[in-house]
């Protein structure tokens, strides 16, 4: 038996992306740690089969909102997506 529940397309930016704001000066490892529980939790909860198009997508939008608060740091950002996911690699 197969379930059918797709998560809503927008909940990465009403979730996580509102209170990232709130994180937006604090030092990246500590946004890791707090992020990494939100987003387990999410995978947790949603984690059923023919789901994982959605979890990717809201990875993905975590992400990119993630990327954009620390863009918004400074004027003159040097943060580019290949160098982002560089980071992520170390971390």
């Amino acid at each position: 038996m197969k379930v059918h529940r797709q998560a809503q397309g927008s909940e990465a930016e009403s979730y996580p992306g509102g209170a990232a704001a709130a994180e937006m000066h604090e030092a990246i490892g500590d946004t890791v740690k707090w992020l990494q529980p939100v987003v387990r939790g999410y995978f947790q909860c949603h984690a059923i089969p023919g789901n994982e198009e959605q979890l990717q997508a809201f990875r993905k939008d975590v992400l990119r909102l993630w990327l954009r608060q620390l863009r918004r740091r400074s004027q003159r950002s040097r943060w580019t997506w290949a160098r982002f996911l560089e980071l992520l690699g170390v971390l």
